[in-house]
């Protein structure tokens, strides 16, 4: 016997909720004019009850017809519902972009039971998601629901209110899945999962079903395979790798660490300030940077300009007025290296603050560090867990390495460029580039071996010679070093560089000088010394290397979305 319906008008109020069951836009057979529809619509589609080309209005959904159910299944009011109550209200409805969400009439069923019965299925939902941004609802944990019924007197004045005559009913969750499997089946391509929205969050309900939203070509003709496949393979097609598992998760954590550092420099009580991209100085004295030109022949800011390769300069300026600064933003280096630790344009945060010693700036930078890590274990711990377990082969154990440094009670280790050096000294027949001498830089291996020789911890080198370093590095009195530090992790190297920076005009100048930097271009530089100069300090943290460390990733080319690096620049 086919079940009787009603007019939605007739039992129900509505709303636009922000929660809810949805479907994303699908092509044919079934056009979804206005983004999302709720699942039991599907049903109603399927019955003849409502012509899906037809606009969306409250004129149209209250003509919707309803099949109702009983005993348990009274107030889920539909297929893919499962126990999930929104409080319903005809007022203010907004069908172009939202969900339409139904539930019975307040003014027919008691208010505080339907407020009991939200709450109930909000509570088992939210234990799942403590901890992790996509929890697991699985079939078994769905038929753990415990939905109470309503009063008898309560029951008996619902069935009267909605007249139900509903013979055939499903009774198993098994029977319940299979039908709504041949409902779908008729209108949509059907793949192995099924997400669900929940407040900020993605509930992914194992064995199920998969809302394909578009066509894609034949396998032959697709870059992307249904086969994993190496990622320096997928490298090849960036536009399409936000459409793999492993890229989307790499892309999530690097906007987690994004919040997180700006929250981090928020509780510090930092100012985030901007600074600009397009500039006329070399920060760092290399030559290593890309110059900008129009097709004119005059310069168009009237000097030579580049693509800056460190906002730093111009945030020591605003730190001698908001005392407290960071700036987050993109540099440029015109290096011609090919190595797994370069790109030719990366993220750089760069906080500094006045009257701060080499001690105060290095204790910053750990202690960011460590409230980055914390927040990415607290908020993407699915995530890490996804790439842990990635390469079935070789499982990699990022969880336990990252949780094990990011305790409060862990210090980074912290040795000297002089300690540096008698350590690589000892061990030289361990190197390739076995030429250890004070003066020398720190080759890769070198870098390497300092952090296995410490337990794999990050380690601090303070105090490098002053020719290796950058000119705004204040001298230390020993006349040959300067007040600085590079920090180096495990598998990625230099992650983080700071210093202290030089408060003498003039020392800083004969400085600039010897580098073989433009002085007239750095002359308002300078001028900051003569102006009442507040000594500052500060240190600049490179997202891609804190990314290829907190994934396990090799080539930093796979933690951003667009490289940049030599003879390369696709998209």
């Amino acid at each position: 016997m086919k079940p009787k319906t009603y007019k939605l008008r007739e039992i129900c109020e509505i709303k636009a909720h922000p929660g809810g069951w949805n479907i994303k836009e699908s092509s044919n057979p079934i056009h979804w004019k206005n983004g999302t529809i709720p699942f039991y619509q599907i049903k109603d589609i399927q019955a003849g009850n409502l012509n899906p080309d037809k606009k969306l209005t409250i004129e149209a959904v209250n003509e919707w017809k309803l099949p109702l159910t009983t005993e348990n299944s009274l107030l889920l009011s539909a297929i893919g519902t499962i126990g999930k109550v929104f409080y319903p209200r005809k007022e203010k409805c907004a069908f172009a972009s939202t969900i339409i969400c139904l539930e019975p009439n307040p003014d027919l069923v008691e208010p505080n039971y339907l407020h009991y019965l939200l709450q109930s299925q909000e509570k088992e939902i939210k234990n799942l998601a403590v901890g992790s941004t996509i929890p697991m609802l699985t079939k078994t944990v769905i038929s753990t629901f415990l939905l109470p019924l309503p009063p008898l007197s309560q029951q008996q004045k619902i069935l009267q209110s909605f007249q139900i005559v509903y013979n055939s009913i499903y009774k198993t969750e098994v029977q319940y899945q299979d039908t709504l499997l041949k409902i779908l089946q008729k209108h949509l391509e059907i793949g192995d999962l099924l997400f669900l929205k929940y407040r900020d969050s993605e509930i992914r309900i194992k064995d199920k079903f998969k809302l394909v939203a578009g066509k894609t070509p034949p396998s032959s003709s697709s870059p992307l395979q249904k086969n994993k496949v190496p990622l320096e393979v997928v490298r090849e097609s960036l536009h399409l790798r936000a459409k793999t598992n492993y890229f989307l998760i790499i892309f999530r954590l690097r906007h987690s660490i994004n919040k997180a550092i700006h929250d981090f420099f928020y509780q510090e009580e930092f100012y985030y300030i901007s600074t600009p991209i397009i500039t006329s100085n070399d920060t760092e004295g290399a030559g290593e940077t890309f110059n900008i030109a129009t097709d004119k022949k005059e310069f168009f800011f009237s000097k030579p300009a580049k693509l800056t390769v460190s906002g730093q300069l111009q945030a020591e300026a605003l730190a001698q007025g908001l005392g407290r600064v960071y700036t987050f933003s993109p540099c440029f280096r015109a290096e011609n290296s090919h190595t797994t630790r370069h790109l030719a344009e990366f993220w750089m945060v760069e906080p500094e603050m006045i009257f701060a010693d080499l001690e105060t700036i290095i204790n910053l930078a750990e202690k960011m560090i460590k409230y980055v890590i914390n927040f990415v274990l607290d908020n993407n711990s699915a995530e890490l867990e996804y790439l842990e377990n990635y390469d079935k082969e070789n499982k990699k154990e990022i969880i336990n390495k990252i949780k094990k440094i990011s305790r409060t009670s862990f210090r980074f280790k912290k040795i000297s460029y002089n300690e540096c050096i008698r350590i690589l000294e000892k061990n030289k027949k361990t190197f390739a580039f076995d030429n250890i001498e004070w003066g020398m830089d720190l080759q890769s291996e070198h870098e390497k071996y300092l952090c296995q020789h410490f337990d794999n911890s990050p380690v601090f080198i303070t105090d490098y010679p002053a020719s290796l370093k950058a000119f705004y590095m204040k001298n230390n009195s020993d006349g040959k070093t300067v007040a600085c530090f590079d920090l180096l992790f495990p598998r990625v190297g230099e992650m983080v560089g700071g210093s202290v920076r030089e408060s003498n005009h003039q020392v800083l100048k004969d400085k600039a000088q010897k580098t073989g930097l433009d002085i007239n271009n750095l002359s308002w530089y300078f001028d900051l010394r003569k102006c009442g100069y507040a000594p500052s300090g500060g240190f600049g943290l490179g997202l891609e290397r804190l990314l290829m460390f907190l994934t396990d990733t090799e080539n930093i080319r796979d933690v951003i979305p667009f490289p940049r690096y030599s003879q390369h620049l696709e998209c």
